[in-house]
């Protein structure tokens, strides 16, 4: 494969100037609040079980053997491993690695990840930590409107389609038959979860952060991942994502600390993976033995730097932020 070398533009600069100073307001948010920025490996044995990823798998030559090890889509076991070790708050700004993404002004198959961990709160203490680091960093480069707007996954789904999400998970041909009923192309044989993201991403996501940017609350149970499940409506999970018109930058969780819990979560993963014809990986062991040790009551974020760069400076893809885009470096 060729490679082509082009000269940064003037407004490429610009942009890139910008993108580093919002790196040090960042830093200098966290450095106020106290937290602790820490380095976990970006090579690893065992990769994040999460059946929508696909990781890169490379192999590791140690003693003239062949090991296998990936690149992480995700820094987030190594992190909780800190967060078990007795560190309160933590965070990192780091690249992350995602194969088979598809091609889009939102993806790249390396970009940056901002991730951090609290002790103490919850995914709704969270958001509010979320919402003043945005609006922190925003000074100078975008004029966001706030307070943010807060509404659960069944408020929107309501609000955006008139269908009661709850109706998905109780009884589910009563709701297929109101979602064909005004136009949804769904039948019995599809899955929740399926049926959840055909509906959502064609009618509810579009309109998210559009007004000002939006945390949306309470994902169903089956998208808890490694969140807890509430325990006032065990059909839904603590888990919040942030929108700003109309793109996904945050995930966060409440975060589940009971190891037996955890071990089946991934098991199930496992499971997923395989069904899904994907590559499957043994449980991290040493993450589970980590939680039993001790993983205090904690909330967790994962936030996409580059798009948030992006929306800051009104650029309309993330590879106009980067120093070197997927495009450039690959085609």
């Amino acid at each position: 494969m060729n490679t082509s070398f082009s000269p940064l533009s003037k407004k490429k600069k610009e942009i890139l100037k910008k993108r580093m100073q919002i790196q040090k307001s960042i830093r200098c948010f966290f450095d106020q609040k106290g937290f602790m920025e820490v380095e976990t490996p970006k090579l690893v044995s065992l990769p994040g079980m999460e059946p929508n990823l696909t990781p890169f798998r490379t192999s590791l030559l140690r003693n003239k053997k062949n090991h296998d090890a990936y690149l992480i889509t995700s820094p987030e076991y190594h992190m909780k491993k800190i967060l078990c070790s007795g560190m309160k708050k933590i965070w990192q700004m780091c690249p992350v690695f995602r194969n088979a993404e598809e091609k889009s002004p939102y993806h790249n198959p390396e970009f940056t990840m901002i991730e951090w961990y609290i002790t103490g709160g919850n995914y709704k203490s969270m958001a509010d930590f979320t919402e003043e680091l945005v609006l922190y960093i925003s000074q100078g480069f975008a004029k966001l409107q706030k307070p943010f707007e807060h509404i659960t996954c069944r408020e929107a789904f309501l609000a955006y389609t008139g269908l009661h999400l709850e109706e998905l998970y109780q009884d589910k041909d009563t709701f297929i038959k109101k979602a064909q009923g005004i136009g949804y192309a769904v039948t019995v044989r599809d899955e929740t979860a399926d049926i959840f993201y055909k509906i959502f991403l064609k009618d509810i996501e579009p309109h998210l952060g559009k007004k000002k940017p939006t945390f949306l609350f309470d994902y169903p149970a089956e998208f808890a991942a490694l969140s807890k499940i509430k325990k006032d409506n065990p059909l839904f999970c603590e888990r919040f994502e942030l929108y700003i018109d109309g793109i996904e930058i945050a995930n966060a969780f409440s975060e589940l600390t009971y190891p037996k819990e955890q071990k089946e979560r991934l098991q199930k993963e496992r499971q997923e993976r395989k069904e899904l014809g994907k590559e499957v990986y043994d449980v991290d062991t040493g993450f589970i033995d980590a939680l039993e040790y001790g993983m205090p009551k904690s909330s967790g974020i994962a936030l996409g730097f580059d798009r948030l760069v992006m929306v800051l400076t009104g650029t309309k893809s993330i590879s106009e932020v980067m120093w070197f885009s997927g495009e450039e470096v690959f085609e």
